[in-house]
């Protein structure tokens, strides 16, 4: 429907019009009213206080637009879509709601477009949207005011001081609560338009809302369980994957701590812990090598030094025999 009159909006027809255009205007609009749920389509001007409609009524010509909250509302949203409370229409007497936009000829304010939709049409639509066995839908506007009900006679009503509507109101643009209602204790669960700033709300019996949530809880938790479990499992390998690998590792370091120098790490992985136990086998490789150079170079200190003695105590033999031939 806005999809409508924002096409009405940038229309040359609407745009330029002039008393010659009466008709093509008329078909126009027709044309505009093709969905079910438009009742009426009309553009209103400004300079000629006039309102072409379809369907036309010739009683129209004695309604000057500027008179109108729609048309007045239009004006000071300038290029904003307008939604109205539920009115009383001028040539029917029925209960509509108007969506209004202003149009422009030259940047120049030139009138309003509008569409009228019968509040029964709203209550058809919302009637669809199935809410249990006895459950029904509603609306009610930013102030209050009830714009569909089942009963056509609460249609029009305000209940800005009712207990649910300051509850929705405080709640924001969605939400469910438990309420009471004509005497009745009932769930009622809401989202309010952005667009028009009206409550679409579903209403419940409460009984049957917590049988039904009855119903539906057993396969809620037996699925959470076998979710649960899964997650459990899973947890368990991936962190034994992870686990086992540092363990490994930090007994092989244990066991070089003791002096065990054959204790490798045989962990075969390109990940972190992997990269880690390479680099700790090459360090132990390395310091088996450092050992084994200074378990040599001992070794051979040790004989030099045997044949040093070896030679010197020559050396004494030789001085005590020369000594004594002196």
């Amino acid at each position: 429907m806005e999809n409508t009159l924002e096409h009405m909006a940038e229309h040359p027809m609407v745009k330029n019009y002039t008393d010659e255009d009466f008709n093509d205007l008329l078909n126009y609009l027709e044309i505009s009213t093709t969905s079910e749920h438009i009742e009426k389509a009309y553009a209103s001007y400004d300079a000629l206080e006039e309102i072409i409609i379809f369907p036309y009524d010739t009683s129209i010509k004695d309604v000057n637009p500027k008179e109108r909250l729609w048309y007045q509302n239009a004006k000071e949203a300038e290029k904003e879509i307008i939604w109205t409370e539920p009115y009383v229409d001028a040539l029917t007497g029925d209960f509509v709601i108007s969506a209004a936009k202003a149009f422009y000829r030259a940047n120049q304010f030139s009138g309003v477009v509008g569409i009228d939709v019968h509040t029964n049409v709203l209550l058809e639509m919302m009637n669809e949207i199935p809410v249990g066995e006895n459950g029904y839908t509603f609306a009610v506007d930013d102030s209050g005011t009830i714009i569909t009900n089942p009963d056509e006679s609460l249609v029009g009503e305000n209940v800005s001081e009712q207990a649910y509507f300051r509850k929705m109101q405080s709640l924001g643009n969605q939400g469910i609560i438990e309420t009471e209602i004509d005497g009745k204790d009932v769930v009622l669960g809401f989202v309010k338009n952005p667009t028009t700033n009206w409550y679409l709300t579903a209403v419940i019996d409460e009984a049957e809302f917590k049988s039904r949530v009855d119903t539906f809880m057993l396969p809620v938790v037996l699925t959470l369980i076998f979710v649960l479990t899964l997650a459990v499992v899973a947890v368990y390998f991936i962190s034994n994957r992870l686990i086992r690998p540092i363990v490994q590792l930090q007994t092989s370091m244990k066991r070089m701590e003791q002096g065990d120098l054959t204790c490798v790490a045989e962990i075969d992985s390109e990940d972190e812990i992997g990269s880690l136990s390479s680099s700790y086998n090459h360090m132990l490789k390395e310091m088996c090598t450092v050992i084994n150079r200074i378990s040599d170079n001992a070794y051979k200190i040790s004989d030099a030094s045997q044949n040093l003695v070896a030679s010197a105590e020559e050396n004494t033999a030789s001085s005590n025999e020369v000594a004594k031939t002196m």
